[in-house]
């Protein structure tokens, strides 16, 4: 079965329930890492440490996680947030554009980072956090869990994607609250009247 096929069904295959939550009417920026959390697999140091070409064939050939047509379902503006590097732009923004995954942004490593690095997760966490911060990030889902827990502690609300990407789409909704607000101090401080109703996708197994 070819990948476009596994797209079509993968879009096609849950019921979907419509939710509704009270947000801002302007855009809501969404984080999205890749590896372990758009994909099932993970590009790790032991793939990086091969050949380029074939790195990219690896990145190519990764397989997207469930429930990951949750994107296609609002106009959330999509910022993918990965610690691949910049030379990998192509394999990356390939694989994204192969299974008609939306993104506004595509936010990528320095190509010397892990040579300057190493596989510090401290400067890791910290680059990221500081993509999310430049950004104007609203809320992120992400695999790591240390990640998870900064953004957390800095006032952006983030889930763990685990199996299914949709699960922790909904249950990063559904942390007391606080994803609303949070979202709207973070874009309107206290001033925040402007708002109506957004559909937020609920998935129900058949």
């Amino acid at each position: 079965m070819g990948k476009e096929q596994i797209r079509k069904e993968m879009i096609g295959k849950e019921k979907i329930d419509m939710l509704y939550i009270n947000v801002c009417a302007d855009d809501i920026n969404l984080g999205v890492d890749v590896d372990g959390t758009l994909t099932k697999e993970i590009i790790g140091k032991d793939i990086l440490s091969l050949p380029p070409k074939e790195v990219e064939k690896a990145m190519l050939n990764c397989t997207p996680k469930d429930g990951i047509d949750v994107l296609f379902q609002n106009d959330f503006a999509v910022y993918i947030i990965t610690g691949r590097q910049e030379k990998y732009r192509g394999a990356t923004a390939g694989w994204l554009d192969m299974y008609g995954i939306p993104y506004k942004e595509l936010n990528m490593f320095p190509d010397d980072f892990y040579i300057l690095n190493g596989y510090s997760v401290p400067k890791y966490i910290e680059l990221k956090l500081d993509i999310h911060i430049r950004k104007n990030v609203h809320f992120s889902l992400d695999d790591n869990e240390q990640l998870i827990n900064t953004l957390n502690e800095h006032g952006i609300p983030a889930c763990k994607v685990e199996d299914s990407f949709k699960d922790a789409f909904e249950k990063v909704f559904e942390l007391n609250g606080g994803i609303k607000n949070g979202i709207l101090e973070r874009k309107h401080g206290k001033n925040i009247e402007n708002m109506q109703q957004l559909q937020i996708p609920k998935f129900v197994a058949k």
